[in-house]
């Protein structure tokens, strides 16, 4: 929400300085030459995911925007470069330090929120890889994505050497899984299939050994 304000904000302040009377009076020759080379290529790049989202009619997720961040900063920086270049610089940069360094700490204390929430969750996933690792080897089925990619990341990380099967809640035809790992309180396509009780278990998640031939089968 910050940073969707900042940028309106940014884009409102250059639009503004972009009319030729206040382009010509309020920057210097080297100021103009920076705006007229940079504006129109961050504009572009920042706006263009937008459109494209509107005509596939789709939501990308956050990660895929997350550039923007650096357009959006360089916009700011020309704005910035103007403004403490007009009379009464020295508060002027105070002003700019100050907001800068409230926008990281604000920034900081939203991945500490984020960290302290996930870190139990996290937590779970490193015990789970650990219980699975000191099984016989075996196909897996995972009903959460996000856990399969840790999971596999926690494989090639640790145990480099086993060659992990992980698959994310579809399975594939052909492939008898030797374990499915579900969220606690699962009750989801899998549901009874599965044995009736877990080989493992923790807050979040559980894992069912497929021990039979006919068991693997149903999967």
């Amino acid at each position: 929400a910050v940073g969707a304000a900042a940028l309106l904000l940014g884009l409102a302040l250059l639009a503004w300085l972009r009319h030729p009377a206040r382009f010509a009076r309020l920057l210097s020759p080297a100021q103009r030459g920076g705006v007229s080379r940079l504006w129109q290529p961050a504009l572009w790049f920042i706006l263009l995911p937008y459109l494209l989202m509107l005509l596939q009619r789709v939501v990308v997720p956050d990660r895929v925007l997350v550039y923007k961040g650096l357009l959006s900063a360089l916009l700011w920086g020309l704005l910035a470069d103007v403004w403490l270049s007009r009379p009464g610089r020295r508060w002027r940069r105070g002003l700019v330090l100050a907001l800068l360094l409230g926008f990281a700490a604000s920034q900081f204390r939203a991945l500490a929120r984020v960290a302290r929430k996930e870190r139990p969750r996290a937590a779970d996933e490193r015990a789970a890889f650990r219980w699975l690792a000191a099984q016989p080897p075996g196909p897996v089925l995972v009903a959460v994505r996000q856990t399969a990619l840790y999971l596999l990341y926690y494989g090639h990380q640790h145990r480099p050497r086993r060659r992990w099967h992980f698959d994310d809640s579809r399975r594939r035809p052909g492939v008898r899984y030797r374990y499915v790992l579900v969220p606690t309180g699962y009750g989801g396509a899998h549901r009874r299939r599965l044995p009736a009780q877990p080989a493992y278990r923790d807050a979040t998640q559980e894992i069912y050994v497929l021990s039979t031939p006919a068991e693997q089968a149903t999967f």
